[in-house]
């Protein structure tokens, strides 16, 4: 766990900030604080809360170890945790934008496919990254096939890939696909490779996602490394809300791949677990996310109950809240509608 600097109470004391102020403002406890300035190590939540209400890099507070310098950026580890604390205040956490058309779509695959090199290349020993590039290679040599299987979901399937955009550039995408239960199953059990999964596989909402992929794009400069990755894992959550039928039933399952340590990490982050199954083409090990199939032979069934539960409670409540939201907003709609017309039949009548 990553540690403060003196660099902490400098920037505090540079804000005119008292303990009580900073807590206030990062909603800590100020005893919190106080450990944090004492040098202690602290949680990721922590650190990120700490660093965003003093607008400041976490890099620039810390002491950084090279070994977790990837792990205390990376917001997909306090997902879906982070989340629960948003939503119990009343917050919508941010959902992410549509594709514009096409063109974009194609320009973020390759984005894309340009990020799953570079996360290769800085993570894992030298025998995962070999292996890692193999597989990688071996589809890229198919990239175009690629881009277009992309293209047909998004057509099929809008929602499905989702972006973080700011001041209109793109910085990540997230793939969460809503498959019918016979192509789910293809894929759980190593029949089908997640490069033939097109949008004839998908339905309107379902029981069984894919997490195709979460991926932040290398080749940013603008944005901090955190707060990409905290947009994207919110991101990310909200679309499993939207694209499932009903989180809370103990029929909601997800599957996934990885394709790097990085990727391993963030999904066991968030209770998925590995299977000893792997896809037929791309070779890549298949992880899975529910209470419907058992993944493993130690009985680790308490912990992965409690992170369904509380995810699918997450899901539930950002299902319920976004459907509050639409609802409003229709309702202001059809009043400004009364109010036009009301204002075009009294100009008429003047």
């Amino acid at each position: 766990m990553p540690s403060f600097t003196s660099s902490l109470l400098k920037n505090r004391v540079q804000l005119g900030l008292s303990q009580l102020d900073l807590a206030a403002r990062a909603d800590l406890s100020p005893r919190t604080i106080q450990i944090a300035e004492s040098g202690k190590e602290v949680s990721t939540r922590t650190l990120s809360a700490i660093s965003d209400a003093l607008e400041v890099p976490s890099d620039q507070l810390i002491r950084i170890d090279p070994a977790i310098n990837e792990i205390i950026h990376d917001g997909f580890l306090d997902m879906p945790w982070r989340a629960g604390d948003d939503l119990r205040k009343g917050r919508l956490p941010h959902g992410g934008d549509t594709c514009r058309d096409e063109t974009e779509v194609r320009e973020v695959i390759e984005r894309m496919h340009r990020s799953f090199q570079s996360q290769i290349d800085r993570s894992g020993n030298e025998t995962e990254q070999r292996l890692c590039r193999q597989r990688f290679d071996q589809l890229a040599a198919n990239g175009s096939g690629l881009s277009e299987r992309y293209v047909d979901i998004w057509k099929t399937h809008p929602d499905a890939l989702r972006v973080d955009r700011a001041d209109g550039d793109v910085y990540a995408v997230s793939i969460v696909l809503p498959l019918r239960q016979e192509v789910f199953d293809g894929f759980i059990e190593g029949r089908l490779d997640y490069s033939e999964i097109d949008g004839a596989c998908l339905t309107e909402r379902s029981q069984h996602l894919l997490l195709d992929s979460v991926t932040e794009f290398s080749d940013q400069r603008e944005r901090f490394w955190h707060r990409i990755t905290h947009s994207l894992s919110f991101i990310t959550l909200n679309q499993i809300a939207m694209l499932s039928s009903a989180p809370e039933r103990s029929d909601f399952e997800m599957a996934s791949f990885y394709a790097s340590p990085i990727n391993l990490r963030r999904l066991t982050s968030v209770g998925f677990e590995s299977m000893r199954t792997i896809q037929p083409i791309s070779q890549y090990p298949i992880c899975y996310f529910g209470q419907e199939r058992k993944c493993r032979e130690n009985d680790d069934t308490y912990a992965n109950a409690t992170t369904l539960t509380h995810f699918a409670h997450l899901a539930q409540r950002l299902r319920n809240a976004n459907f509050r939201q639409m609802m409003a907003r229709a309702l202001l709609a059809g009043v400004k509608r009364r109010q036009n017309a009301q204002q075009h039949r009294a100009a008429m009548a003047g």
